[in-house]
Order: structure tokens, then sequence, then C-alpha cells
């Protein structure tokens, strides 16, 4: 009997939190990913903010052999074996994307 009560509070709760949920939606039905709007369409994307962010945004592209688990482990392999005049380099990139 107790558990039959707990299970129609379950329910209950979670039909008001779909019933929040859908009032929340975007008028096209749909709802925000991340919270984050997009202001333009088709708009520029936003440069990366480190020299680590845009070598491994460089590095994910050309790994597309190594399983999609391993990428990340093998770009901060390679960016710690990374001298630090190559990584300041990355770092003078994303200064210039920033300024342009």
């Amino acid at each position: 009997m107790i558990y039959l009560r707990k299970r129609r509070s379950i329910k209950k709760i979670a039909e008001e939190a779909k019933k929040a949920y859908d009032e929340g939606s975007t008028s096209k039905g749909k709802h925000e990913s991340g919270g984050k709007k997009k202001l333009f369409k088709g708009g520029p994307k936003r440069p990366p903010q480190s020299g680590y962010g845009l070598f491994s945004s460089e590095k994910l592209s050309e790994l597309t052999h190594v399983d999609s688990k391993h990428r990340m482990t093998e770009i901060a392999k390679s960016w710690k074996s990374m001298s630090t005049a190559e990584k300041d380099q990355y770092a003078e990139s994303v200064q210039e994307m920033m300024t342009i």
C-alpha cells in the first residue's frame, strides 16, 4: 500500500516536471540546448579561448582514426610533450583571432 502511494506521488511529480518543461519551450516547440542562445544563425564561430583549445580543435579533426574515447587523451599527451615555444605559437594565434 505504501509502495503504491510512493509510486503515484513519483508519477505526479514527473507529470508536473514534464508540464513545466513543456511550458518553458521556445516558440518553435523546441528547447534551447545548454541555455545558450544563438543571436545570428550562420554567424561566425567563437574563437578558442586558449592555445590548448585551438590545438585540440585542430587535432580532433586530424585524429579521426583514433577511437573517440581516446582522442582527448592523445591530444593531451601531445600537448604536454610540446615545447613552450610551440605552445606560445598557439597562444599568439588565439590572440590574433581575438583581435580580428
